[in-house]
């Protein structure tokens, strides 16, 4: 059952990196051109490799159709058609969130509030100096990241939790007959 976890997980992790690897590509893009252009850019730029990676994929797990055991024929189909699926939902619909996102950040709407017009756009050349979140994490999480105390925590904390699992660690029962 673990195993059949981890192989989900990892159908899931790889559909992400698609989502990353289009959102990237489509930020690269030269941002004086038109939304449309942009993300025939971005497309033409990773498409070949989103698709490599989604054929490799299915084909891995349309190899694991030919086990014997049922409940693992069963999730390698499930898996096969999915990561199919979300190809397709990547090329289509994902693309047009990506379209209509760049037109909401270009007619300066908010985030949360698409149906609110915030101020004018902000280019990276009219902000002066860092925002406050930059230097909170520069000097409040950065001072704290060079502390030896927090270090030394770190290393005794795993050291504890180690010993804890092994201490712990829950042994069998000598008299049950159960091979568990």
């Amino acid at each position: 059952m673990v195993a059949l976890e981890n192989e989900i997980n990892s159908v899931q992790i790889k559909q992400f990196a698609d989502a990353f690897i289009i959102t990237g590509a489509f930020e690269r893009t030269d941002p004086t051109l038109v939304t449309a252009e942009r993300m025939k850019e971005a497309i033409s730029d990773c498409g070949m490799s989103i698709v490599l990676t989604t054929l490799t994929t299915t084909s891995a797990l349309m190899l694991g159709l030919m086990t014997s055991v049922p409940a693992m024929k069963a999730f390698y189909s499930y898996a096969t058609l999915c990561v199919i699926i979300d190809f397709v939902y990547q090329i289509t619909f994902f693309v047009a969130l990506i379209k209509v996102d760049q037109e909401r950040k270009d007619s300066s709407r908010y985030d949360c509030f698409p149906c609110f017009y915030g101020p004018s756009r902000v280019t990276s050349q009219d902000v002066q100096g860092p925002g406050v979140i930059e230097l909170f994490l520069r000097h409040f999480c950065g001072t704290l990241e060079r502390s030896k105390f927090l270090k030394v925590g770190i290393c005794l904390g795993e050291t504890i939790q180690l010993e804890n699992m092994y201490i712990f660690k829950i042994q069998p029962n000598p008299n049950s007959s159960s091979p568990i």
